[in-house]
């Protein structure tokens, strides 16, 4: 039911409290040691919106200011957006929670065929499918895997992606995977699959962005195509061994794709402060409107899987719905709350939308840079501190602070000592090297190190304990990559084989195989190796 009696807001928090917390956010902002140029936060409590700012730069170019209209991209809380349109689906009767995927297309077909005759509809929007997301490069079709690719490809790529667990056993967050479950329900409804990505952005803004009322809010992951007021990206670089003064990172997709559903949705701190009222009211938006039951909102909340090792601010996560609940521990009475959260990376944006029943307030944070997760847990902890003052349990909230200082001066020096440490015999590969399908090209450099890359990309495969010709993709110029834990992951295989008889090439990831071809082409060359630090 619609709050529409006077917020009591200030009956908790005073105005000193509130004003002191935005001086702290604007001080955090400034500080050196986060690397955060510009981030814009909004609270909510009930039907009202409280306080929404705007605080550093958005552009360290033009200095241009961050201001509480600022668009940001918000990566994986896109995630949440697109579950709660899965929920009006299930109303609508379309499909339900426990609904076989493969009884909504025979297009959702995996490696493991007991997967295929079990996997339902909840177990993919709720990260427990078992499957983990493919990696690598794909055959070199029109919809080409890093450059944007189609929702129908995305659906394929499910069929080579390796699993891990029995679907509803196990957590494994993934973007392929969960981006599927956007066509779901213009699959049931014989959608043609040209038209899938579209009709994905039909619902959402037909059940999500239009009766809420966000209007600045759109599906792109370009921010200048809708206003000239959005935030540039930024990260720290490390191309020196060390984290010194921050770099913009370039976006590597330009256009709308396959992936939207879990991570394009653009916005801003006003828009999502109509989205949080929403989920706070149970469903019904600050007009009125219902747009969900309050038994589907607390399905997508409570229906959940232990998320061990899940980022967070406290150390016990769980994953509902395509919501992450971050479970808080309170001393005086000795209860637990719930705080329903997501977050976002793309690729350097970090963004946080939290709400927190018990207290029937939510607290929205936008920033411009990846470091940005370690301000925005330190403010969402002392958001929580107004209400529970004196029933906090410190010992449950993880001190992201020291850890990220100790990742800014561990990491770039091991990621350099990783790369360094890994070469090759160049005789050795000699003929797994040359050019393959979609302009992958494969080389050993200057400093014997196998690079395998295309125009925007490198990638530096390490030596796997799997045996000859057997890789592992680690690090590279894109952000996601770069964690001095990723560089030893055997499940980021790559592999290459030679047929005896035709002494035909392949190289096969869990996204496909591609195959060698006959004329090399000199015309790619791979660039230097840029570190970019980030989670």
């Amino acid at each position: 039911m619609t709050n529409n009696t006077p917020s009591k807001f200030y009956d908790v928090v005073s105005l000193n409290q509130l004003n002191e917390f935005e001086i702290n956010f604007k001080e955090r902002v400034k500080q050196e040691e986060y690397q955060v140029p510009g981030a814009a936060f909004a609270i909510v409590h009930g039907n009202d919106l409280i306080v929404a700012s705007g605080h550093g730069v958005r552009d360290l170019k033009t200095h241009a200011p961050v201001t509480r209209e600022t668009l940001f991209p918000i990566g994986s809380m896109s995630k949440s957006m697109t579950a709660v349109m899965n929920a009006t689906q299930v109303e609508a009767g379309i499909f339900g929670w426990e609904t076989l995927v493969k009884d909504i297309s025979p297009h959702f077909k995996f490696a493991n065929r007991e997967t295929t005759e079990k996997l339902q509809v909840k177990h993919l929007i709720g990260m427990r499918s078992g499957i983990r997301d493919p990696i690598g490069p794909n055959n070199g079709e029109n919809d080409k895997y890093w450059e944007g690719q189609s929702a129908p490809y995305v659906i394929r790529t499910l069929a080579n992606a390796p699993f891990e667990a029995m679907p509803g056993e196990k957590f494994h967050y993934g973007n392929e995977c969960y981006a599927s479950t956007g066509y779901l329900s213009p699959l049931k409804q014989g959608v043609d699959a040209s038209q899938l990505l579209q009709e994905y952005n039909n619902l959402m803004h037909k059940h999500i962005f239009a009766p809420i009322g966000m209007t600045k809010t759109c599906i792109t992951p370009i921010c200048s195509s809708i206003s000239d007021n959005y935030a540039a990206s930024y990260g720290l670089d490390t191309s020196n061994g060390q984290a010194s003064q921050m770099k913009e990172v370039p976006i590597s997709i330009s256009n709308v794709s396959g992936i939207a559903p879990s991570g394009q949705v653009v916005s801003n701190v006003i828009d999502l402060s109509l989205y949080a009222r929403m989920l706070l009211n149970k469903g019904v938006t600050i007009d009125g409107v219902r747009i969900l039951s309050e038994e589907s909102v607390d399905k997508l909340w409570n229906d959940t899987i232990d998320a061990p090792g899940f980022p967070g601010l406290t150390k016990v996560t769980k994953y509902g719905l395509g919501w992450e609940i971050q479970e808080v521990n309170l001393t005086n009475p000795d209860r637990k709350i719930q705080a329903i959260a997501h977050g976002g990376l793309l690729p350097s944006w970090v963004s946080w939308l939290m709400v927190v029943p018990d207290i029937n307030a939510g607290l929205i944070i936008l920033t411009n840079s990846w470091s940005g997760f370690y301000l925005i847990f330190d403010a969402a902890k002392e958001f929580l501190k107004w209400f529970y003052p004196d029933h906090l349990d410190e010992s449950q909230f993880i001190d992201y602070r020291s850890e990220y200082l100790k990742y800014i001066q561990r990491s770039p020096k091991q990621i350099q000592e990783k790369v360094s440490s890994y070469t090759v015999k160049p005789d050795e590969v000699q003929p797994l090297l040359g050019n393959y399908q979609g302009g992958w090209n494969l080389e050993v450099n200057q400093d014997n190190q196998l690079v395998l890359f295309k125009t925007g990309w490198v990638f530096y495969l390490f030596p796997s304990k799997a045996g000859q010709h057997n890789y592992i993709i680690g690090a590279s110029n894109d952000t996601s990559y770069l964690n001095p834990d990723h560089l030893d992951d055997e499940r980021n295989k790559i592999g290459f084989s030679i047929d005896p008889v035709t002494e035909q090439v392949t190289m096969t990831s869990s996204m496909g195989t591609v195959t060698k071809l006959v004329e090399p082409d000199n015309s790619i060359r791979p660039t230097p190796l840029k570190l970019w630090l980030a989670l």
